[in-house]
């Protein structure tokens, strides 16, 4: 005699804990799927935020940079016919155009590197001959890196306990003939590159950084300045290279950096500045925090679909499988009933059929109608 089992698996049981199965492991697939592309589109939207606002940044500086120059060829182009002190005006003009306060001096020089006519009266008549700046103006047009200017600070800012920074630019002054005659020169406050570069930061949400040819930082805009930055943003910014990073800071955070060449614009000779502009990884996690939270109401919305289609299913399919289970249970134990003849799916109309059948030879009857 063939031993029984009992089991309390049915078909509806079994297609029940199929379907949960499968929506557990497509859960769990979908949310690392949505993790993933949610971190590839921040990490996109960050690219393309940052690429975007920093070459809005640089080329705001560089502007800002070129109108200093061009206030700088206007008064060279004048100087040959203004000789002697008669050129101060003109200069005076000059720097009250750019209307800034950071067009601190603005002079010319004769070849013999005495200053001839200058903003205010000031360093007329000093000797500027071994200056940089009007070393190199002699020959082309110069732009000087960032230094501090002992002698004009002290006339421009005698009380102040920080070192004035400048900048500078110089032209060689030529005559009608073409010859040099002298040298135009300018010298610009730092101070209004950072105040610059914190209005330009600001409302584009970027933290900035002025980097010298040798990697060092000229200007911040963070509340907090790395003393010794070895980040690979500024190793790019060494080399020269331009290039997005993503890369913890030494404040713990993370930043997307991107490095920029401030480039000479509109005639404005190269300093080999970098510029690198940087935002908090966590900048759009609200907006991919939103977009997840959009997309788990998508994926819960199509669980409850399959919820209703499975339970739809199991009644319509397992059910009647479930019924001629238990008649053929009846009719094998001797039962007079005839069974009910399924054709929803052929295997259900043949399994009832072959039922009613057998029924109706054991019984000597015909069986019902089907549904």
């Amino acid at each position: 005699m063939a031993r029984q089992t009992n089991s309390s698996m049915t078909l509806s049981r079994a297609f029940f804990g199929f379907m949960a199965l499968m929506t557990l492991v497509g859960a769990v697939a979908l949310a690392l799927s949505l993790q993933r592309i949610t971190g590839q589109l921040t990490q996109r939207m960050l690219f393309t935020a940052i690429e975007g606002r920093s070459q809005a940044a640089v080329d705001t500086f560089q502007r800002d940079l070129a109108q200093d120059w061009r206030l700088l060829t206007a008064v060279t182009a004048i100087a040959p016919r203004q000789p002697g002190t008669t050129l101060r005006p003109a200069l005076e003009l000059a720097a009250s155009i750019a209307d800034r306060d950071e067009t601190s001096w603005i002079g010319f020089a004769g070849l013999d590197g005495k200053v001839i006519a200058a903003t205010g009266g000031l360093l007329e008549g000093e000797d500027v001959s071994q200056r940089p700046w009007f070393k190199n103006g002699l020959s082309k047009p110069y732009a000087g890196d960032v230094h501090d200017a002992t002698l004009l600070a002290k006339l421009l800012s005698p009380d102040s306990a920080e070192p004035v920074r400048f900048i500078d630019y110089a032209r060689p002054v030529r005559s009608t003939t073409g010859d040099v005659i002298g040298v135009m020169g300018m010298h610009i406050s730092f101070d209004w590159a950072a105040r610059r570069l914190k209005e330009i930061g600001a409302p584009l949400s970027l933290d900035l950084f002025l980097v010298s040819q040798d990697g060092a930082v000229i200007i911040s805009t963070a509340d907090t300045d790395p003393v010794h930055p070895v980040m690979q943003a500024f190793q790019l910014a060494k080399l020269g290279a331009k290039g997005s990073v993503l890369a913890p800071w030494p404040d713990g955070k993370s930043y997307f950096s991107m490095v920029r060449p401030v480039q000479a614009a509109q005639g404005v000779p190269s300093f080999g500045w970098r510029l690198i502009a940087r935002i908090d990884a966590n900048a759009l996690g609200d907006i991919s925090g939103d977009l997840a939270r959009s997309i788990a109401k998508i994926i819960a919305a199509l669980a409850l679909i399959l919820i209703v289609m499975t339970i739809w299913f199991a009644k319509a399919i397992a059910q009647p499988f479930s019924r001629l289970a238990s008649m053929a249970t009846a009719i094998a134990e001797g039962k007079d009933i005839f069974p009910r003849e399924y054709s929803r799916l052929t295997e259900l109309r043949q399994i009832s059929g072959a039922l009613a059948r057998l029924q109706a030879r054991g019984a000597g009857s015909a069986p019902p109608d089907r549904d």
